[in-house]
């Protein structure tokens, strides 16, 4: 439950969580685990969704059948992260909570209804088609980047689907372009580039926010218990080729870690994906990039202009 307990840990975090909330969801997920052999990408999926639902309702033990009819009916006006309302399949996911509940009620957690948890009309799901659904997901999470696999977990689909999905593929002699063709601003990389397969293990931390993606470790092939390297890496990718920026954090640990921090460049990811290893990063000369916080104008110029 690596991916999940990253959902449920920024839940609590941030205070949409209450620490029953996130017991709830992870008694929810392991018996669903246990007795119904949900995937991965579902169990991600319903995660994601049930710490998402916190925003319209209030501790999942404390609402009542009116708490759950005004969020229900919250979402389907509410704004996306993105500005935008949210899609008729966002919408439909509610289902999700509906059998929530009725878990809930099954297993006594909560005295509400059974009977009207089981009269909540879920919406139709909209026949949109697996790229659209991709983007839909891409933009729900807020992601500005993300991998193969992130988008692969989040959806519900096998690894080959999601890669055939940004990449296209052939069929009874017809080529199907991918979402990386027909939309210019969708790019990916994929964060699994290590040397795992020549005796490294690759844990994956990039939801985790520490300032890089991957832990990467090679074993004492006669003491199994024992790393003989260790590596911090981050992964930035690139369509083709370009600058590359760390964030603050990033940056940070790079000069901590020194050289143990690796950085992994992957240009051309949209082509023949070409490696670029860099031990201790920070011997690169970075320049720190200012953004804009803020622009000031003076009283004088405000009353000078007010009078014409």
């Amino acid at each position: 439950m690596h991916q999940e307990h990253n959902s449920i840990n920024r839940g609590l975090a941030n205070g949409r969580l209450t620490a029953c909330d996130a017991d709830l969801i992870r008694e929810f997920i392991a018996e669903s685990q246990s007795c119904n052999n949900i995937s991965a990408g579902r169990t991600n999926k319903i995660v994601f969704t049930l710490v998402g639902w916190r925003r319209f309702i209030g501790p999942y033990l404390e609402n009542s059948m009116a708490d759950i009819y005004q969020g229900i009916s919250a979402l389907k006006t509410a704004i996306s992260a993105r500005g935008k309302p949210f899609k008729q399949n966002t919408i439909a996911d509610h289902i999700i909570l509906k059998r929530f509940y009725g878990w809930a009620i099954e297993n006594g957690h909560t005295d509400l209804p059974d009977r009207k948890i089981r009269r909540l009309k879920i919406p139709t799901k909209d026949t949109m088609t697996k790229e659209a659904a991709a983007l839909e997901t891409v933009a729900a999470m807020g992601l500005e980047q993300f991998t193969i696999k992130m988008l692969q977990e989040a959806i519900g689909l096998s690894y080959q689907q999601t890669y055939r999905i940004l990449n296209g593929y052939a069929s009874c002699g017809a080529t199907h372009s991918g979402l990386l063709e027909k939309c210019p601003a969708v790019s990916y990389f994929d964060t699994m580039v290590t040397e795992d397969g020549e005796g490294y293990a690759v844990e994956s931390v990039e939801l985790e926010n520490r300032g890089f993606d991957q832990i990467s470790r090679r074993f004492d092939p006669e003491n199994p218990g024992v790393s003989v390297d260790v590596r911090f890496i981050e992964v930035k990718g690139r369509a083709g080729t370009g600058d590359v920026f760390l964030t603050e954090n990033e940056y940070r640990t790079a000069t901590r870690l020194k050289n143990d921090y690796w950085l992994y460049v992957v240009y051309n990811c949209a082509s023949t994906p070409e490696v670029r290893l860099i031990r201790d990063p920070v011997r690169l000369g970075w320049k720190p990039v200012v953004t804009v916080e803020h622009y000031q104008a003076g009283k004088d110029a405000i009353l000078r202009a007010s009078e014409g």
